[in-house]
């Protein structure tokens, strides 16, 4: 029932492959001549497809099963520094999984105020759940390629006490325009290629809603570099501060 002005210039069809491809906001801004409200129009959570997590199934809203064995895990720490504190600040570790047709999982995004130790503790952590299957990787813009040698001074302290220890730990420098690379998770997470764990936590579900104009956004930064690192977009990019055979 859909009426175009121009059929044969732009089709219904072209139409929507553009609002596929572009996002509402941006296609509502050259088509529609809608300018919507940037601070509600980039990441919309009511209308996410959202997913259960049973043990290492997921569980998806359309019926479909998902072991996460069976897929590529990444998880992203984006650090905070102490110096941080003032800002208030957060630091986030990223859990996403990408299946075999190419869907991808926020399975979690922990998102706390807590100094370097105790963030090199979580991603520990994370390495205790998921081991070699994972991908594990930190922004190292800043004061974060320090992580690189305490993570190595940590392995060293873990292998003399006989315990889990030989976490691999890539370090990437981030370019370009960081608002820029977030809006791009817009179009997919619209066509449901990202889902979103039901029970992430409710300040992960605000800084996303709040985009671009939220206070923080370690949160949407953490998922996008994760994804990222499951698009193999860290194999050919970034300088390396801590890795090990």
């Amino acid at each position: 029932g859909a009426v175009v002005l121009w059929p044969e210039q732009e089709s219904i069809f072209d139409l929507h492959l553009l609002l596929w491809a572009d996002g509402e906001s941006s296609f509502f801004s050259e088509k529609m001549n809608q300018a919507l409200d940037p601070t509600r129009t980039v990441f919309f959570p009511e209308r996410w497809t959202r997913f259960k997590v049973e043990g290492n199934i997921i569980k998806t809203n359309d019926g479909r099963t998902v072991n996460i064995n069976d897929c590529q895990i990444g998880v992203w720490l984006d650090p905070r520094a102490s110096k941080e504190t003032e800002k208030n600040d957060f630091a986030a570790i990223a859990t996403v999984c990408k299946d075999n047709l190419g869907f991808y999982y926020v399975i979690s995004c922990d998102i706390k105020r807590d100094p370097v130790n105790s963030q090199l503790n979580r991603m520990w952590s994370m390495f205790e759940t998921y081991g070699h299957r994972a991908q594990y990787a930190y922004e190292d813009n800043g004061f974060a390629v320090l992580i690189g040698d305490l993570i190595e001074k940590e392995r060293l302290e873990r292998q003399k006490k006989r315990q889990t220890w030989d976490l691999v730990l890539d370090g990437f420098a981030s370019t370009g325009n960081k608002n820029d690379r977030i809006m791009r998770l817009a179009p997919r997470v619209d066509l449901n290629w990202i889902q979103f764990n039901e029970n992430l936590p409710r300040e992960v579900i605000n800084q996303m809603s709040s985009f671009p104009n939220s206070t923080h956004d370690d949160a949407p930064d953490a998922i996008e570099r994760c994804c990222w690192l499951l698009e193999g977009g860290g194999s050919v990019h970034g300088t390396i501060h801590a890795q090990w055979s």
